[in-house]
């Protein structure tokens, strides 16, 4: 997110919808590829898990675009800093 805000001089708004995308086509990618390779029986241990992350982002995904219209582009931009700093660093 930071590289599209910054190098590429994107806003906010146009940002997110970007950087879902990007992120979208690098989840399916990797699944592609490590269905192929791996065994796929031992994902059925994460059954519920993987169910339980593809609604939270499916409910996401309908809810949050309704919610951001509530925010000012300012607005949403300090919302957005504020989950990127809070984030976990590794």
């Amino acid at each position: 997110m930071p590289v599209l805000l910054l190098l590429f001089g994107m806003s906010a708004r146009a940002g997110v919808p970007m950087n879902l995308v990007i992120s979208l086509i690098t989840v399916v990618g990797a699944f592609a590829v490590r269905a192929t390779t791996l065994d796929t029986e031992s994902l059925h241990d994460f059954d519920m898990g993987i169910h339980g992350l593809m609604l939270g982002a499916l409910v996401g995904a309908f809810v949050a675009p309704g919610v951001l219209r509530l925010f000012s582009d300012r607005g949403f931009e300090r919302v957005l800093a504020a989950l990127l700093l809070g984030m976990p660093r590794s």
